[in-house]
């Protein structure tokens, strides 16, 4: 898999969910799945209209997210171009702990 390079700075990846008036909730009717369940919280799979499995979509987007993310020039990109560097870097770093203790990084 391969991403596509331009100079758009932060992406969202996200699996969609069929909400209650629109039209994918529609086609979910349609198509016989139970719609009038508990949606989940955010990055879980709630009803999948696709052949892929619900591990294998949470899977790629994972991949995804980190392919994205953790490329270095992205990495460096803000660095670069911001003048306050200190700052960013104390953000980063607080930021990262946060995800490390709390293994929140979408996997």
């Amino acid at each position: 898999m391969q991403l596509k390079q331009n100079s758009i700075p932060y992406r969202c990846f996200a699996i969609a969910t069929p909400y209650p008036g629109t039209e994918l909730y529609q086609q979910a009717e349609e198509k016989g799945f139970n719609v009038e369940r508990q949606f989940p919280t955010v990055g879980q799979v709630s009803i999948n209209m696709s052949t892929v499995s619900d591990e294998k979509l949470s899977s790629l987007r994972t991949i995804v997210f980190r392919r994205f993310y953790f490329n270095p020039v992205r990495c460096l990109r803000p660095f670069i171009r911001v003048p306050r560097k200190l700052v960013l870097i104390k953000n980063f770093v607080e930021v990262v702990g946060v995800a490390l203790l709390r293994k929140e990084l979408y996997g």
